[in-house]
């Protein structure tokens, strides 16, 4: 969008130092009371935190008890949601006219782009000005001050995407900017700009042959091999399928793996096929042996967006 556009673009992925661990209470529910919360809701979330107290171990020695007054605990179910609330007060913030960031332009749906959240993970789309980078180094102190997060600024990662030279204000302020044709593992994906198809398909390959390695240690009868090809091996690419079409020159050398593991049991050792691959990728009720096939999968994963894409609302990515 921002080189059809024509626009100097930063996009910066943040790092919050155990972001749920600094999540201040009393920012939290002053966060709930103005996203509408009615009271009572309120102080019962409240009571389930505010009576948490803690002590110190040291050797068989207790420490004084002391209460928490931050942090929502990891494992309780309640936690992930009240992290995103806590998320959308920072959204709230930045797309607050008095702050005066200006991010992404998406001019078909007159809607501006600033940030995305996925739970403790924040991107920022900002103009590429320096002094649009500047303001949202101060914006986001501000936010840390106030909710009592914390952001490791020498761990923020993220890519130009320019018509004009690349200003020099990454080495002064701790960000760390990826080259063009350089991929970083963002989310579980490999992310960057001009990439080749090898970025994408060389770790996805490596990261199933060194499971292939693994269970071909193992004596597993045939339906054994047909679950760890399902279940295990071919599991690992549908997180990522589900949002990046993959090349048929990719799938075909991951059907190769899957195809040689399954008749041979190991990950090294061509073995000719006993059954055609299309009675395979059948139904055990139709005479196959069930295995995914992963094209077929591929492109239902990608369906999936189409049908979204079909839902109320007017949400930025449908334009995209």
């Amino acid at each position: 969008m921002a080189k059809h556009l024509n626009e100097d673009l930063a996009i910066l992925l943040l790092d919050f130092e155990k972001a749920y661990d600094r999540v201040d209470w009393n920012f939290l529910q002053g966060t709930l009371q103005r996203l509408g919360f009615e009271d009572s809701w309120i102080n019962g979330v409240s009571a389930l935190y505010s009576s948490a107290s803690s002590r110190v171990l040291l050797a068989r020695d207790k420490g004084m008890r002391f209460f928490i007054t931050r942090s929502i605990r990891q494992g309780c179910p309640l936690a992930p949601f009240l992290f995103l609330f806590f998320a959308e007060a920072l959204h709230m913030y930045l797309a607050g006219e008095h702050v005066g960031l200006t991010g992404l332009q998406i001019s078909e749906c007159s809607k501006q782009v600033l940030d995305q959240e996925f739970a403790d993970d924040t991107n920022l789309y900002l103009q590429g000005q320096v002094e649009n980078l500047q303001k949202e180094k101060e914006v986001l102190q501000v936010f840390c001050s106030a909710s009592g997060a914390l952001i490791n600024w020498h761990k923020i990662v993220g890519f130009w995407v320019c018509s004009s030279p690349v200003p020099d204000w990454s080495p002064a302020d701790g960000f760390q900017r990826v080259p063009r044709g350089t991929a970083i593992k963002y989310l579980g994906c490999q992310i960057g700009l001009n990439l080749s198809p090898e970025a994408y398909i060389t770790p996805l390959l490596t990261f199933i042959r060194r499971k292939l390695i693994y269970w071909s240690n193992r004596k597993l009868s045939l339906a054994g091999r047909v679950v760890i090809c399902n279940q295990v091996l071919l599991a690992t690419m549908w997180y990522i399928a589900s949002s990046w079409l993959f090349s048929r020159s990719l799938l075909g050398q991951i059907q190769r793996l899957v195809r040689n593991f399954l008749w041979s049991g190991k990950y090294d050792s061509p073995s000719r096929a006993k059954v055609a691959w299309s009675l395979i990728t059948l139904p055990i009720s139709q005479g196959g042996l069930g295995v995914v096939a992963p094209l077929q999968q591929c492109k239902t994963l990608l369906g999936k967006l189409i049908i979204r894409s079909f839902l109320p609302g007017k949400a930025p990515w449908k334009h995209l």
